[in-house]
């Protein structure tokens, strides 16, 4: 872990209350921002926001942790984009960030019961762990199998976390993949995916190959939840993805 800091936030503007760098490292680093929404902001366990950094278009990015904190947790990977320098050199605590309300519709329901799979691909694993910790704090019923996918093994910075989250609970089942794309190493591990109510994570071209072998595995099509975010119009000259 990186050095953390932390501010007092005013309730009614968005404002960075920490800042840790997560993964150190010169061209990948991960840097978790705790934000400070405004009063009256509410959110689901996997929706996105998008924030504006300084004078930069806005970008969006999945909330990592679930609902009853009194800050949103953010993770960005740094690149030599304008995003990545600004976080990496500029931004500190207590600075304030425009956010939008929260966004996208595949969302953790805990009236849901059937047993929960989750596949993720490298950093999008984020909307998913906040459907993790909501699951786990409501006492889901039925087990919870969470897919991470990487080429490798050093990538995933929070595996500890899950890991030790496996360990603490019963029905939650961390299956930490490397190498081997995670779709087929899902597909493998089931017989049959009939009945579960599946969430996706990710690389788009994850989606698109791992849903196929879903489907062969038996699972629903309107079981199976991702979100693919419309970014607003870019500004002549910049880029706008999801993180």
């Amino acid at each position: 872990m990186g050095l953390t800091t932390s501010f007092h936030a005013h309730k009614d503007v968005p404002t960075v209350t920490g800042i840790t760098c997560l993964r150190p490292g010169k061209d990948a680093e991960i840097y978790l921002l705790r934000i400070r929404p405004p009063a009256g902001f509410t959110y689901q366990a996997g929706q996105y926001v998008d924030i504006g950094f300084g004078k930069l278009a806005p970008r969006s990015y999945s909330i990592a942790n679930a609902p009853g904190e009194d800050t949103i947790e953010i993770h960005i990977k740094r690149t030599k984009g304008e995003v990545g320098l600004f976080i990496g050199s500029v931004l500190r605590t207590g600075d304030t960030v425009t956010l939008s309300p929260a966004k996208g519709g595949s969302v953790f329901d805990p009236a849901d019961k059937r047993p929960l799979l989750l596949i993720a691909g490298g950093v999008g694993f984020t909307p998913l762990k906040a459907m993790i910790e909501a699951a786990l704090r409501r006492d889901h019923e039925a087990r919870v199998h969470f897919f991470w996918g990487t080429e490798r093994a050093d990538e995933k910075y929070m595996r500890d976390y899950f890991h030790d989250m496996a360990q603490q609970y019963d029905g939650f089942v961390f299956h930490d993949i490397n190498a081997t794309p995670v779709g087929v190493a899902t597909a493998a591990a089931f017989d049959s995916l009939a009945g579960f109510k599946i969430y996706m994570a990710g690389p788009p071209a994850m989606i698109d190959t791992t849903l196929p072998l879903l489907l062969e595995r038996g699972a629903q099509a309107n079981a199976i939840f991702y979100d693919r975010p419309t970014p607003p119009p870019a500004l002549p000259g910049k880029g706008h993805r999801h993180e």
